[in-house]
């Protein structure tokens, strides 16, 4: 695995209230700077979620720790990081998987 030399900011939003069209937003409650370590999406992960109609930019490996600390409850609720930026790219957060004890893998999308 590459090293956690890089620093991302990882932002959870909860539920907002719906506009005058009736469009619900999110409010972002917590950004959170954290070391991680960039990698492109591999192969198969990118040629999948392109199946979906996604279009994967990168893989990011975060501390689960870290990534738990992001959370927010709100109401009962528990809300994990929707959003990563890295750069002042905004990318969303795809797909989550835990790597062993210590490491989380955040799959990233980039919004446009």
């Amino acid at each position: 695995m590459n090293p956690l030399n890089e620093i991302v900011k990882l932002v959870t939003e909860i539920p907002g209230e719906h506009d005058e069209d009736g469009f619900s937003g999110s409010i972002p409650v917590k950004e959170l700077e954290v070391f991680a370590a960039f990698e492109s999406a591999k192969r198969n992960e990118y040629y999948e979620a392109l199946r979906a109609g996604h279009n994967v930019s990168c893989t990011v490996t975060v501390g689960v720790d870290d990534y738990n600390e992001a959370s927010v409850i709100y109401e009962g609720k528990r809300y994990r990081p929707g959003k990563a930026v890295y750069e002042d790219t905004v990318f969303r957060i795809f797909r989550t998987y835990r790597k062993g004890m210590q490491y989380m893998e955040l799959i990233l999308e980039e919004v446009e």
